[in-house]
Formats: C-alpha cells, structure tokens, sequence
C-alpha cells in the first residue's frame, strides 16, 4: 500500500505545494467555468440553458462515487486515484468539447464528475499523508488559493479565450493541462508514513473494502472512534455547498 511505504522520496514543501496548486488550478477553472459562461456553452451545444444546467446537475451527482475512490485509494494509493481523477477528466473536457448536443456531451460530463470525485478527496489526503504535522493546515489552505485565483484570473483567461477562440478552446486547453499534470503526479514520491498507526489497536478500522452487500455498506460507512467528527464536519459542508 502506498500509505505507508518503507523507503519514501524526499520532497520539498515548496515542490509539493507548487504542483498541488498547479493540478487544483486547472481543476478549479475546469469546474467553475460552467457558472459565468453556462448560456455560451449551451449556444454550442445547441440546447437551453435549463438543458446545461441538468448536465451540470448530472456531473455533481457523480459526486456520490466518491467514498469508492477513497476506499479504493486506502489500497492502491493516492497517486494512482489522483491520477486516474485527472486523466478522467482531461477525457470528459475533450469530449465536451468535442461535442454538438446535449447528449453527445452527456459521457463527458459523467466522465468530469468521476473525476472531480477522485481527485480532490484524495489530493487533500495525498497532502495531509505528506505534510508535517505542523505544516498541514497551512498547505491545506494554500491550496484554497486556487479556488481564489480562479475567480480573480482563471475566469477572466476564460473569457478572453472564449472571445477570440470559440466556446470549445478553454475545454481542449484544460484538458490538455489535466493530462500534464497526471504525468507530473507520476513523479511524486508516495504517501509516506501513516501519522498514527492503523488497526484495531489503535481503535481506527483498517481500509474498508468496496461493499457488496448491505452489511458491507454498513461497515463501509462505519469512521470508527472518529465518526461524529467526520460526519459533522460533512454536514457542515454541505449547509455551506
């Protein structure tokens, strides 16, 4: 497992940080620009923007999938989910960008969803695993920044693209950066050292499998000694959302 590897690479604060910001700021723009150009990308697609709203719905739902890729991280590492996160995504904008109706682009939006559900879950535990303990919540919000930048440039870039390139530009551009990226996450080093030790001694249940049957969910969703925290940090997010 990648989690707790016994010979990690080093790698610098300043490195991780840079490419972790790099990969969530293509991700951020390839997310929020649906918001401000929505009637534009509509126009393209031939369709309503009540229709590209109901696309958009589509690739937020896909966002249940999201537990499932963080069991499947747990075992075969952050990396490799992050990656497939990013390549999923560099296909789903390809395709939408490739797309004339509604339903041409409807693969590529499921496609996006699969990837916004195992990238940046696993991104923020990826970081959480590597960081220092004294470090984290610092480089945990230094990737916020990007969400920041994207409204305060990305969109802007956006814009002008679309006004002197066409609708479709922006969704081969970030596509052709989200599969860059997958390439340079190759290169990180691993997780690195779990920060507490796992298993029932430590009270903290070893990765679940992917359930099969009800039982199954039930020990899916089961957090352990720390399942109030989580859950009421979820609902938190959700009333913000």
């Amino acid at each position: 497992m990648e989690s707790t590897p016994t010979t990690p690479r080093d790698i610098s604060f300043r490195k991780l940080m840079s490419v972790a910001m790099s990969a969530r700021l293509v991700w951020d723009i390839a997310t929020q620009m649906f918001n401000p150009f929505l009637p534009i990308i509509a126009i393209g697609l031939n369709a309503s923007v009540v229709e590209m709203g109901r696309l958009v719905s589509l690739r937020s739902a896909i966002g249940i999938t999201a537990p499932l890729f963080g069991a499947l991280a747990d075992r075969f590492g952050y990396r490799l989910i992050m990656q497939f996160g990013l390549l999923a995504n560099a296909v789903g904008l390809f395709w939408v960008g490739s797309s004339n109706s509604v339903m041409g682009a409807a693969p590529g939006m499921v496609l996006m969803g699969l990837g916004m559900a195992s990238f940046l879950p696993n991104m923020q535990a990826y970081l959480s695993a590597r960081l220092p303990y004294t470090r984290r919540a610092r480089g945990l919000g230094m990737l916020e920044y990007t969400w920041a930048l994207t409204g305060i440039v990305g969109l802007s870039l956006v814009g002008l693209l679309i006004a002197n390139a066409g609708w479709r530009a922006p969704f081969y551009l970030l596509g052709a950066g989200m599969a860059i990226m997958a390439l340079v996450f190759r290169t990180l080093p691993p997780a690195g050292s779990a920060p507490v030790p796992l298993g029932p001694l430590s009270g903290i249940p070893p990765a679940s499998p992917i359930p099969s049957s009800a039982g199954a969910i039930r020990r899916f969703f089961d957090l352990g000694p720390y399942a109030r925290s989580a859950y009421t940090a979820i609902a938190v997010s959700s009333f913000n959302f």
